[in-house]
């Protein structure tokens, strides 16, 4: 990936909404949630003005859906590498509001392109779990939320998500076949430990901690 023309396109994304992320947004906040979705958002409140890092339990492909309803500026979201190793998807991709990230690895160019994003008063979504939960429980959390929170002073947002467990493609769109709720909970932020480790740690169990309570 050439990292600077990378950069680029996300500064541009973030100054003014991409053409097929403001017909998309519309389309799910103006026609498909109010007409086919039974979805409850509580804890609006505790949204803060951008930049914040949004970061929920992953349940199902429809998360990243609902986690867009929450916020109007241009919600970034990581896709897996591959899908913009060829030029046409990775135009598609990214007129979307995603970004690459290499599973599995430290990847740098993502850690650059979400401070870009944050620096830019974007919004991004981390699921900590790193993938969706195939049992409907809640797995590990990773310390990614965590480490770009105190790297960039940028608060994170708890939101438990619930409903999506097994939902399916057609099944979604159903309307108000299935009842979602998007819970916010209060804005994390570090501080107060010396050890820039022991504030990963300590703030990652926190979102945790965080999350677990607001999906109970």
């Amino acid at each position: 990936m050439n990292t600077p023309t990378s950069l680029l396109a996300v500064e541009n994304q973030v100054n003014r909404k991409p053409i097929l992320y403001r017909f998309a947004y519309f389309l799910l906040t103006g026609l498909i949630r109010p007409l086919l979705l039974d979805l409850t958002i509580e804890g609006s409140e505790n949204l803060p003005p951008p930049p914040f890092i949004l970061s929920a339990n992953h349940l199902n492909w429809s998360d990243s859906l609902l986690l867009v309803c929450l916020s109007k500026h241009p919600t970034f979201f990581m896709g897996k590498a591959e899908l913009f190793e060829n030029p046409l998807s990775s135009s598609f991709m990214r007129s979307l509001a995603c970004y690459p990230v290499k599973r599995g690895e430290m990847d740098r160019n993502a850690l650059l392109e979400s401070m870009n994003i944050l620096k830019r008063k974007g919004v991004i979504v981390l699921f900590p779990e790193g993938t969706r939960s195939r049992s409907g429980e809640m797995g590990f959390f990773e310390a990614g939320a965590a480490y770009l929170s105190l790297k960039t002073g940028v608060p994170i947002v708890p939101v438990g998500i619930k409903g999506t467990y097994k939902v399916g493609i057609i099944s979604f769109f159903i309307p108000k076949k299935h009842k979602f709720l998007l819970r916010i909970g209060k804005p994390l932020q570090g501080g107060g430990i010396s050890s820039f480790k022991d504030e990963v740690v300590k703030l990652t169990a926190e979102l945790n901690s965080s999350i677990i309570e607001l999906t109970s």
